[in-house]
């Protein structure tokens, strides 16, 4: 009799484990099936006119071609928030400059985070308390990443990534010119660690 129930006991627990790991498995094609589309949608996205209009307005000196690459910028930092869930930073002003600009359509911003994020992206400026650590860790993530997308080694890059190349590229105002001396990551001159830099990033999101 008791070797009957501990028979019995033991096919419960298996039948429960077998059950976990199916709803397990099931959540995960799930999850990969929202991110599949999520992805598609934000890589075909249409952003509006009027964007690129009111870019020329902040930088009067680009072309259609240089606009198109900001845009394509935009989509990437996209790109790379829905991929990393993690707080990134925004190294690009001509990117951070469209976005806030697509914020201010606030009807087509809010379908586009719904549709994108499946919930609102909230442009979240680094506090004047904000601390060095937590603005450090945003670039530095945001550095990863990009050169993780892009196939080039982060420790010892060859180039810059996208977000960090785009405002040398587009001779933005301001920017922070970000370069690689000798492939060598330490001397890369994003400054992954001096507090000059972050106070940069401080006042520039705190504008």
């Amino acid at each position: 009799m008791l070797d009957s129930k501990t028979a019995n006991f033991d096919l419960v627990m298996v039948l429960f484990f077998i059950f976990v790991f199916i709803m397990f498995v099931v959540r995960l094609i799930i999850e990969e099936g929202i991110y599949s589309r999520r992805l598609a949608y934000i890589e075909a996205y249409s952003f509006r006119p009027e964007l690129a209009e009111k870019l020329v307005k902040y930088y009067p000196h680009l072309t259609q071609d240089e606009i198109e690459q900001a845009l394509g910028g935009l989509r990437t930092y996209f790109l790379l928030r829905l991929r990393h869930r993690c707080r990134i930073a925004m190294p690009s002003r001509v990117v951070d400059a469209l976005w806030h600009e697509f914020i201010l359509c606030t009807v087509d911003y809010q379908a586009f985070c719904q549709a994108a994020f499946g919930k609102f992206l909230h442009h979240v400026p680094f506090s004047a308390g904000a601390s060095q650590n937590a603005a450090e860790a945003s670039l530095q993530n945001i550095w990863k990443q990009s050169c993780e997308r892009e196939g080039i080694n982060p420790v010892f890059p060859d180039k810059l990534p996208l977000l960090f190349d785009l405002d040398t590229k587009l001779k933005i105002s301001g920017r922070f010119g970000y370069s690689v001396e000798n492939g060598v990551y330490p001397r890369l001159k994003i400054a992954l660690s001096p507090a000059s830099l972050i106070q940069e990033i401080e006042k520039r999101h705190g504008e």
